[in-house]
């Protein structure tokens, strides 16, 4: 759309206007993580040319349809990064306890997410497998903020059964690695969850 504005301009000398009519965040198909948007109206004289979404980080812009697949992707990645994170977490120390499960259950409820982990219970070493490419897939969709609700409610879960076990502070910590987290970020975390 502003290829089209420039383009008027320099063809017939028409000078057409940019408004912006709206802000937020968006999983940029460039950049491949979060950024910030505006979404522009192309207006000439009176008339509304079309909207575009313009990535604030890298510049590109993209048709507004972009925000609508940013949104799906970031809700299946969360929800699907929360079921298979929660249900490692769950079976982390070779054992499924009772508080753990519930733990779970409540954050998943919480986030309005629908997912059966007695099944996957039963199928641990298929959690544990897809697990990484999972967290890897959210981290391109999900904000720093979401990705940190992810880890937080696995510190949750762990700590549910008053035992903070050494494999699950390691999947926490793998996990933290896949979706972006530098080893002195996951450490400030553990630092948090140790001092409460």
């Amino acid at each position: 759309m502003a290829r089209l504005k420039r383009l008027m301009t320099e063809v017939g000398g028409v000078e057409a206007s940019e408004k912006v009519v709206a802000r937020g965040e968006f999983a940029c198909p460039v950049e491949r993580q979060s950024a910030s948007y505006v979404v522009k109206r192309v207006v000439l004289d009176d008339a509304e040319l079309g909207e575009f979404v313009l990535c604030r980080s890298c510049g590109s812009e993209f048709p507004p349809k972009v925000l609508n697949e940013s949104e799906s992707g970031q809700t299946t990645s969360l929800h699907e990064a929360f079921s298979l994170l929660f249900s490692a977490m769950i079976i982390a120390d070779g054992v499924v306890k009772q508080p753990e499960l519930a733990m779970a259950k409540k954050l998943l409820a919480r986030h309005e997410v629908e997912y059966d982990m007695d099944v996957l219970v039963n199928e641990s070493k298929r959690v544990l497998g897809d697990l990484a490419d999972v967290l890897r897939e959210a981290s391109r969709h999900l904000s720093l903020g979401r990705r940190r609700l992810l880890l937080e409610g696995a510190m949750l879960i762990a700590n549910s059964d008053k035992e903070f076990r050494v494999e699950e502070r390691e999947l926490i910590a793998n996990a933290g690695r896949h979706m972006g987290f530098t080893r002195t970020g996951i450490a400030e975390l553990f630092e948090e969850v140790d001092s409460r």
